[in-house]
């Protein structure tokens, strides 16, 4: 019965993990039909925000509010409409993402994007 209430009260308690979905898209009605699937499955699973990559290089939610990827729990990155490389696979946006992975960060890719592993430097050994 102790176990039990303890439990309860520790799930009672719990904050829901904070996602940031980023996105290459410009908006939200620019992703197809396999990034927004993902995108809603995010927001499923968690306080999800939708980040899109500014014209400045930095992550912008769909307000255009200017946002850390330290502010969030995980990123996630779901490449599922197209395979070719984003705005996310160079320069600052790759950056921020290396460094927000180096620092302990959780960082999701599904779909194409696991194609960013090495971009990242998430595997340093690969097989031959």
């Amino acid at each position: 019965m102790v176990i039990a209430l303890l439990f309860a009260t520790a799930t009672a308690v719990a904050e829901p993990v904070k996602i940031a979905f980023v996105a290459a898209e410009t908006s939200e009605s620019a992703m197809g039909p396999h990034n927004r699937a993902a995108w809603e499955a995010a927001r499923t699973l968690g306080n999800a925000t939708l980040l899109l990559t500014g014209a400045k290089a930095t992550f912008t939610d769909t307000a255009g509010a200017e946002h850390a990827l330290a502010e969030f729990n995980v990123v996630w990155y779901h490449q599922g409409d197209a395979i070719a490389r984003t705005a996310l696979y160079a320069g600052a946006p790759l950056a921020a993402l290396r460094a927000y992975a180096e620092k302990g960060g959780g960082v999701l890719l599904s779909g194409g994007a696991l194609a960013m592993v090495a971009p990242l430097g998430l595997e340093v050994e690969m097989r031959p």
